[in-house]
């Protein structure tokens, strides 16, 4: 097969293959969801405006009520003023008071915004400008209401620098216009709106004060609090940064780190100098009324177990119920194999940087990681380059440009012709299952070899898949030498034995690709060098699809510390692409370029699903693709097909979803 190009990877469209390259402390919230990574339709003037006004939104409805008290508040106060006989040089004075107030305000709102966060300064300036107008109303005085115009004026001034430079910061350059030209309107039309509120009620009583107090003091609903803990290493320094971002866009912050931040490394060191914040140790009282935790512990990088403290906080975190995002991978999850070392956290969410790592992708760390998110923290593609990235996460960009799309002025005959072999008579349901996979997964042609004494059973139970009598090795040789018949399955329902070892070997002595599953494998258990030996006298793909329990009997207690290790083991070993299923199934070559799949689903726990994927596996071979992208594509169809079904799931249902999976590559490829 074309290999993958390790510098052309992070230049793929979306979504590309994915590299998994262990580099300690970067950060991923995948694309794994691969449809959602379609380019998104043209938005329509209202989707626009939609999408402008959404992160703004709550604040602009504060805005609204907070100024309506304001223009109520800005008329009552002279109309009163006058009804209570207060001098015209007392009237102009206290209005004066205000604009005072105001430009000290001005003066000091960016400095306290910068200390505390937009939320923090939000809620203080409310509560104090809220209590004015009450106290306006229990205290007629004109010195008193000089004094109290300052302090509204100093907190409505600190209010528009926070709300302006809030908006600043959430709009875009494309929507910043209308944004601030939309603020501007909604803030004129409530002050007006809130002028007229003075015809509500006589203005020598206490209603209206009371109004302008509670509508100043209504506001958005409370940002979310965040406790981040931050570990000893790098990842405790991404922590901190965390926490200053979240600071400076108004969150409560409670960050949790033991030691001194100084003695970090000095990247994590320098990190944890900008932020200016309280810190406290980590204890399990962080997570006391959080609505977010922010898991900064451990990276990819930890190479001994969470246990003590640690490990009793991150306990205490998962058994909180607080949603949880981890940085980098969750602490206790190695990176490298996807182990869990003593405990770990369970992560809603994972965010890790330039490349995904195997530990994201590997169970049982895979389970722990949530929703994987890539970012991007500007390292260039050029570095893939170097690295030379030989691990992939399986997903269509990975091999979509090579994937077989029949053409116009094809034919069946130009789409392959796979063969799957049949079990004897009480056994023929799984080649028959494998077969109609096949045929589904787009070979041209799929012919079930039967033996003599299930003809008849099979024959009953085919129609478009073909039936060739193949009695034993001869037979098959026979059929085999066809040369138009350019791919092989065995193994679904054949049994364990001799004359299935005589099958495999007279089908690997033949012209097709190959694939090996189940009692094919299982029958040379005994003697595996026999099988290699006959794989690596071979030129064409041999592709073998065993689940755990196959690939211990066949390859024995293979070493490695990851599964990707052992499968890669076990390919270099037999000279066949090696397809080592599970909740995340590495598919690995004799070369040692691999790739993981998570894209299965618990509902293909059913039997005769590994028969359909082997199916779809000599589909792609009969359709020429190589041993790997047949492997890789047939694995990633077989997980997407079980996803479109759900709950239910059986196996005879798998073929007939294949449609539906196709349809939704095509619509992609199309759309690239």
């Amino acid at each position: 097969m074309p290999k993958p190009d390790p510098g052309v990877d992070a230049n793929l469209p979306d979504p590309g293959p994915a590299a998994l390259v262990p580099m300690p402390i970067r950060l991923v919230i995948s694309g794994h969801n691969f449809f959602a990574s379609k380019a998104p339709p043209e938005r329509t003037e209202f989707a626009t405006m939609k999408h402008a006004f959404a992160p703004v939104a709550a604040l602009l409805i504060g805005v609204s009520i907070l100024f309506t008290g304001q223009g109520l508040q800005g008329t009552l106060l002279p109309v009163r003023a006058s009804l209570e006989a207060f001098s015209t040089v007392s009237i102009g004075v206290m209005g004066a008071a205000y604009f005072f107030g105001f430009t000290l305000g001005c003066l000091r709102g960016g400095d306290l915004v910068g200390r505390v966060g937009h939320v923090r300064v939000f809620l203080a300036m409310t509560a104090l400008g809220s209590s004015a107008p009450l106290v306006h109303g229990l205290f007629v005085s004109p010195v008193a209401w000089m004094l109290l115009r300052m302090l509204s004026g100093f907190c409505f001034a600190v209010l528009y620098v926070v709300i302006e430079s809030w908006l600043n910061e959430r709009a875009t350059n494309e929507n910043r216009g209308m944004v601030f030209s939309t603020y501007v309107m909604i803030s004129l039309s409530v002050l007006a709106a809130g002028q007229m509120m003075t015809l509500l009620y006589d203005p020598s009583g206490l209603q209206l004060f009371a109004i302008a107090s509670v509508l100043v003091s209504l506001r958005f609903p409370d940002a979310s609090t965040v406790a981040i803990l931050c570990g000893p290493g790098n990842n405790g320094g991404d922590g901190f940064v965390a926490a200053r971002l979240l600071v400076e866009r108004g969150y409560f912050v409670q960050v949790g780190f033991d030691g001194d931040p100084r003695k970090l490394p000095p990247d994590a060191a320098a990190m944890a100098e900008r932020y200016s914040g309280p810190v406290h140790p980590l204890e399990s009282a962080l997570l006391d009324n959080a609505d977010v935790i922010v898991d900064g512990l451990f990276g990819a990088g930890l190479s001994r177990p969470v246990d003590g403290k640690m490990g009793a906080l991150v306990d205490a975190a998962n058994e909180s119920g607080i949603p949880i995002i981890a940085i980098d991978v969750p602490s206790g999850v190695d990176g490298t194999t996807g182990s869990i070392l003593g405990t770990a956290i369970r992560a809603v969410s994972s965010v890790t940087f330039f490349r995904l790592k195997p530990g994201h992708l590997l169970s049982p760390g895979h389970l722990h990681c949530g929703e994987l998110h890539l970012a991007d923290i500007g390292i260039p593609d050029e570095v893939l380059a170097t690295v030379k990235p030989i691990l992939y996460a399986n997903e269509p960009g990975l091999w979509l440009d090579r994937y077989p799309w029949p053409t116009q002025l094809g034919h069946k005959y130009l789409r392959g012709h796979a063969v799957v072999a049949s079990g004897p008579t009480d056994a023929t349901g799984a080649a028959r299952l494998a077969a109609r996979s096949a045929l589904r997964a787009g070979a041209g042609l799929v012919t079930v070899a039967s033996p003599r004494n299930a003809l008849a059973v099979n024959a009953s139970h085919l129609t478009a898949v073909m039936l060739k009598e193949a009695d034993g090795p001869q037979g098959l040789t026979a059929l085999l030498s066809d040369t138009r018949k350019n791919a092989f399955l065995m193994g679904p329902g054949h049994g364990v034995g001799e004359e299935t070892r005589q099958m495999v070997l007279a089908a690997l002595q033949a012209e097709p690709a190959v694939v090996l599953d189940a009692d094919a494998l299982t029958s040379f258990a005994e003697t595996p060098d026999i099988l290699f030996a006959a794989i690596q006298r071979r030129k064409q793909a041999v592709v073998m699809t065993p689940h755990a329990g196959e690939f211990a009997r066949l390859f024995g207690d293979v070493p490695g510390a990851s599964k990707v290790d052992r499968t890669r083991t076990a390919a270099s070993r037999s000279g066949a692409t090696v397809v080592l299923k599970g909740p995340d199934t590495v598919i690995a070559a004799p070369d040692g370029y691999a790739a993981i799949d998570t894209n299965g689903t618990s509902w293909l726990a059913t039997a005769g699903s590994g028969d359909a994927m082997a199916g779809m596996v000599v589909a792609m071979l009969a359709q020429g693709l190589g041993g790997l992208d047949a492997a890789c594509v047939a694995v990633w169809m077989h997980g997407q097909a079980a996803k479109q079904f759900g709950p239910g799931l059986i196996a005879e249902d798998l073929p007939e979803l294949i449609p539906e999976v196709l349809e939704e590559l095509e619509e992609y490829q199309a759309a690239r």
